[in-house]
């Protein structure tokens, strides 16, 4: 069996099931009356934006800008797109957010407003609330990021932040709303993909300020925002009976789920028995490793896979590059790195795995093999964060180039 090529063929067999071009034909909504104005955001946003125009009735009028991070963009006709960045917020992401605001302020009842609604959304069209600027967003972001906060954590405090996610697209139209959404959240919470820009929002300024004293963030500027949120000087974001929310439909067209489902049909047409964990998994990358490590290794049949998906976090306390896929993986290296029988596949399903170009890596018997040729010590590696270079030196790192779309993170380890 050729492991490395059942691997990356199984994570191929996925991402076809989760790529835009092969999901939004169906989904399509009725043209309006009126106008159809697209707006969107997230790593899919382009490719989603490409799909909308080819499956358009090319009669009627469209038109509309998306964002979507650097070097992820496609050539499109109708819809412009512009690019910003990830994970870190910039200053090109606010100058077309703001386009948003004021472009669709001109839309009435009988117009139609695509959002298109991806991972990633939420540094890519961060415009600050009046009284922050970009810099307090990319410190809170950095802060928040390398802490080892969860997403919907760190969305929480985001969503008060900004102008516009948590709910407050609706603020700024008449039209009628339709939000499509490829999903990179576990659970598939709306509120959190791309921090909710067009659904009511359940946290509060309060549980934002927790959050920051949780991680013993110290930011007296967003501290003092925050606060002045709580005492309602600020207006807390739109909730569940808000009436803006009346004319607005989310709809997922694609989730982790989807795409681990299409991978396990890929396995088990290859003979591999496969346990699918789901698209749920949290928690500390190396801590969840060594938890699916202990699963595989209770197994005693061959050719068995475990497959999941999710989102896991990483506390940076070293200097290394990597991400949290890479780290998952030299985590799982480091409790295997004996045994000859497993291999794995770690990957971001959007092509970019953390601070680097790699979408993530694999390893086999002969890279545990070469990794002991070459005297590497994974437990060294791992405690300086540094799984990139570690799995680089070991000629395994995967590369994709961006996917144009994004469903979180994907696993398989796989016993022969």
């Amino acid at each position: 069996m050729d492991t490395k090529k059942i691997l990356i063929n199984s994570f191929k067999a996925g991402l076809d099931a989760v790529k835009p071009e092969n999901i939004i034909k169906t989904r399509l909504p009725s043209p309006p009356k009126g106008r159809t104005y697209v707006i969107g955001a997230g790593k899919a946003a382009a490719s989603m934006a490409k799909a909308i125009e080819v499956n358009w009735p090319k009669n009627l009028p469209l038109n509309g800008s998306v964002i979507t991070r650097y070097k992820h963009s496609v050539k499109t006709k109708r819809i412009k797109v512009f690019e910003s960045g990830h994970p870190m917020p910039d200053t090109a992401g606010m100058k077309a957010a703001n386009n948003f605001i004021s472009s669709i302020n001109n839309l009435n009842k009988d117009d139609l407003l695509l959002c298109l609604i991806s991972g990633g959304g939420s540094s890519l069209m961060s415009v600050p609330q009046k009284g922050l600027n970009m810099n307090d967003l990319r410190y809170v972001t950095k802060d928040l990021l390398n802490c080892g906060a969860e997403i919907s954590e760190i969305n929480t405090v985001r969503k008060h932040l900004s102008r516009i996610h948590g709910g407050k697209i609706p603020i700024y139209t008449n039209a009628k709303i339709i939000s499509l959404i490829i999903s990179d959240v576990t659970g598939n919470k709306i509120t959190d993909i791309a921090s909710g820009p067009c659904c009511p929002d359940p946290t509060t300024f309060k549980n934002a300020i927790k959050i920051l004293e949780k991680y013993e963030i110290k930011n007296k500027k967003i501290y003092e925002f925050l606060k002045n949120g709580i005492k309602g000087k600020i207006n807390e974001n739109p909730k569940k009976n808000n009436p803006i929310f009346k004319n607005v439909k989310n709809i997922i067209l694609a989730s982790g789920k989807d795409m681990l489902k299409k991978s396990e049909l890929f396995l088990k047409k290859n003979k591999i028995t496969t346990v699918n964990l789901g698209d749920n998994i949290k928690g500390e990358s190396r801590n969840v490793a060594i938890k699916h490590a202990e699963k595989i290794l209770k197994k005693n049949k061959k050719k068995f896979a475990i497959i999941s998906g999710g989102e896991t976090t990483v506390t940076v306390s070293g200097s290394g590059k990597g991400g949290r896929n890479s780290e998952y993986a030299l985590s799982l290296f480091n409790k295997v790195k004996n045994r000859e029988d497993i291999a794995l596949i770690s990957c971001d399903t959007d092509g970019i795995d953390g601070s680097e170009n790699n979408a993530g890596v694999y390893f086999d018997k002969k890279i545990i093999k070469k990794s002991k040729q070459l005297k590497l010590d994974p437990e060294l590696f791992l405690k300086k964060n540094d799984s990139y270079t570690f799995f680089k030196k070991l000629n395994s790192l995967i590369n994709t180039g961006p996917t144009l779309t994004n469903v979180n993170d994907y696993r398989v380890i796989l016993k022969i």
